[in-house]
């Protein structure tokens, strides 16, 4: 939604009903569609941002520095205005590891340091982020050892006559497949834990926004750190990707609930990784 139409709903809740609002949604879906793919000027802003959890915005990281990245946009994919505004004023008690910006063009993400800062500019939003210092990870080569279930899709006996277990570099595309195959929220104890990999799948599969959805996904599990209450362990879920360079998915592959991904990584230890990986993503209806 534009910077002047959500002010405008914002003020009127009974001229723009539910109804309404979702064929403007898609409406503006569309025209936001043919803009990106015909590289129009107007569409300049025109990579994912997400802010949060609930919040992704059609935009461009305008400025870095130690503590603080800036970014401007005009449209939203995602959320509102007044979501944007609830998510500042909720800020203390949302979760750690839901106070985080993503950026697709850069690959990268940062946990926040304290609410954003928005300046509304004659046709687009300014936001001031303060974020933390990125997160340490892993050196590919220690990964630590596990189960190899990722060979044959179950445990097996190896040559020597043992359970095949897998570490280091060897375990990485096993680490990958576990942490995006995780539906979020399906963990009683640890309800952020997981992807939404799933549910971008059923939202956006047929369209160009699906590569871009999963890519900003990918990126979170790669540099947003999760908390584990029980072990008291903070670790990013992907553990050694510093950086995403690319995600394809490659929906028409789509077999026995798994969903074929390439994926092209910064790997610590390793350095720029290409590897497809069927993900478990079941569709709603299976």
């Amino acid at each position: 939604m534009c910077v002047n139409h959500s002010v405008e709903i914002d003020r009127d809740e009974i001229r723009y009903t539910a109804e309404i609002l979702k064929e403007m949604k898609k409406a503006h879906e569309e025209e936001i569609k043919k803009e990106v793919s015909n590289g129009s000027s107007s569409a300049k802003y025109n990579d994912f941002i997400a802010i949060g959890i609930d919040i992704i915005v059609f935009g461009e990281l305008t400025g870095i520095s130690t503590n603080e990245w800036t970014i401007k946009f005009s449209n939203f994919f995602t959320g509102d205005l007044s979501k944007l505004i609830s998510f500042n004023e909720r800020f203390h008690s949302i979760p750690s590891e839901e106070k985080f910006i993503l950026v697709n063009h850069l690959g990268e993400g940062r946990l926040l340091s304290a609410p954003i800062k928005l300046n509304k500019l004659p046709d687009s939003y300014e936001v001031i982020v303060p974020v933390e210092m990125d997160t340490p990870r892993i050196n590919c080569n220690s990964l630590p050892m596990d189960l190899d279930i990722f060979t044959t899709d179950d445990l097996f006996i190896n040559s020597s006559g043992d359970i095949a277990t897998i570490s280091g570099f060897d375990a990485l595309p096993q680490k990958i497949y576990n942490s995006l195959s995780t539906i979020r929220g399906e963990i009683y104890c640890h309800p952020t834990l997981g992807s939404r990999i799933r549910q971008f799948f059923h939202d956006a599969d047929g369209t160009m926004w699906l590569d871009k959805l999963v890519k900003l996904e990918v990126i979170r599990l790669s540099c947003i750190p999760y908390f584990d209450s029980i072990t008291k362990n903070k670790y990013t879920p992907l553990h050694c990707v510093k950086n995403v360079k690319n995600i394809r998915v490659i929906p028409t592959k789509y077999k026995d609930r798994k969903l074929p991904i390439e994926f092209t990584l910064d790997i610590e230890g390793f350095g720029i990784w290409t590897k497809e990986i069927s993900v478990f993503s079941p569709k709603y209806d299976e």
